[in-house]
């Protein structure tokens, strides 16, 4: 069986002083994650500018600058592009232990955090369902045709 990729979402919004520990505890991680994808929400503290000078070149980190809309919207806009089996969502202002995704890897358990969300919801403009079993990753799954 394939192991489970993860892909990670940052959400920042004028944090500029705090940003860069949350992507180096996540780029740290004792088991890799395939994809990091930070989104500025509109930040007017210089942190899109700081960003791009410390991760632009960084192939691991994929930087999104949008309008503000919010940290729900900046989740849900981020979910465009992902890659990952398992999406983990990140607040700017927290930062993983190095073994934070590595219990997960081996688990069919999935957790979610910062977030409140109905058990299945649908989060994405392509229109797949996130299936919640606890609170921090949210695995990605084909929606239940109850759905639509």
């Amino acid at each position: 069986m394939k192991a489970a990729t993860f892909s990670v979402i940052i959400t920042n919004y004028n944090y500029r002083d705090y940003v860069g520990e949350a992507i180096d505890s996540v780029l740290a991680q004792t088991r890799a994650v395939a994809q990091v994808i930070v989104m500025d929400d509109g930040s007017t503290d210089g942190s899109a500018a700081w960003l791009a000078e410390h991760y632009g070149n960084d192939e691991r980190v994929t930087l999104r600058c949008v309008s503000n809309g919010g940290q729900l919207s900046a989740f849900v806009r981020g979910m465009d592009g992902v890659t990952g089996d398992i999406v983990c969502f990140l607040d700017a202002d927290d930062r993983w232990d190095k073994d934070y995704v590595a219990p997960s890897a081996s688990s069919t358990t999935v957790v979610a955090t910062s977030i409140s969300c109905s058990p299945t919801s649908t989060c994405s403009a392509t229109n797949r369902a996130l299936s919640v079993t606890r609170i921090t990753p949210w695995t990605l799954a084909t929606p239940p045709s109850a759905h639509g």
